[in-house]
């Protein structure tokens, strides 16, 4: 099964799957499902947790073996895999695969990962997990999609933005999807129950929009200045090198070319 990050808590609240693949270029996002996921293992009775951190040289014995070992405490346990880089290689991928076949059903199988590329995503260890239960992959939000998702995100904790101010929580908040979140929760306990304008967004969010060089040419492309010359301030206060700036620029000007 094939979920976006909005669909899973609906899908776990009619049924908890064998194994799960979380990955995705939104961090936030992802580390929002793995809180929902496991809640839903404690409150189906998986109370044991077991973590292992896929680095280079992994023994991948010691998953085969935590799927196989009973819970000292429970009857049920979790096993979740960090592999940041989505390479499990030729063994980590073949025993991935040899697991999805057979789930057992007391032990949940959480496998997250970040970024993954498509070729990564139409591997077979990938495709055996997302067929044994399912693959939450979290889209990095576009600048198009941006305001759309922070609106959803203030009504869902029932605050009321007038449309000034929720321009200017885009503007401020542009590409980090964390920083937004934590804004969020902070106009909650602000203002919860009053309508927010564009005085007290202002009063209340600090600048903790992110850009990186690409950001900016796409900006210069588009004949946007003001947002161009926004975006070179905010890489600028990052540290982000003139080199790195004049790469990005020269690499833009030969794809015209």
């Amino acid at each position: 099964m094939r979920l976006a990050p909005d669909q899973l808590a609906d899908a776990l609240r009619q049924s908890l799957l064998p194994i799960y693949l979380v990955a995705g270029e939104e961090a936030q996002l992802v580390d929002e499902c793995l809180d929902q996921l496991r809640q839903a293992a404690r409150e189906q009775g998986f109370v044991e947790r077991q973590v292992l951190d896929v680095e280079r040289g992994f023994d991948w014995s010691l998953l085969s073996g935590a799927m196989q070992a009973m819970s000292l405490f429970a009857s049920r346990k979790l096993v979740e895999v960090r592999m940041p880089g989505g390479a499990p290689g030729k063994e980590g991928g073949r025993l991935l695969t040899e697991l999805a076949q057979a789930p057992s059903p007391d032990v949940l199988l959480l496998v997250i990962c970040g970024e993954l590329d498509y070729r990564q995503q139409q591997s077979a260890w990938y495709g055996a997990l997302e067929s044994a239960g399912a693959a939450v992959y979290a889209r990095a939000i576009s600048e198009a999609q941006w305001p759309r998702w922070l609106q959803q995100r203030l009504m869902a904790q029932g605050l009321e933005v007038d449309q000034d101010a929720l321009d200017l929580l885009a503007q401020r908040t542009a590409g980090n999807a964390m920083a937004a979140t934590q804004d969020i929760a902070k106009l909650k306990l602000l203002f919860a129950g009053e309508a927010i304008g564009v005085e007290q967004m202002r009063a209340s969010v600090a600048d903790s929009a992110r850009f990186d060089v690409f950001d900016m040419t796409d900006k210069m492309l588009q004949g946007d200045t003001v947002g161009a010359l926004r975006c070179l301030q905010v890489i600028r206060a990052e540290g982000v090198e003139p080199v790195e700036l004049l790469g990005a620029i020269s690499w833009t000007l030969r794809q015209l070319a």
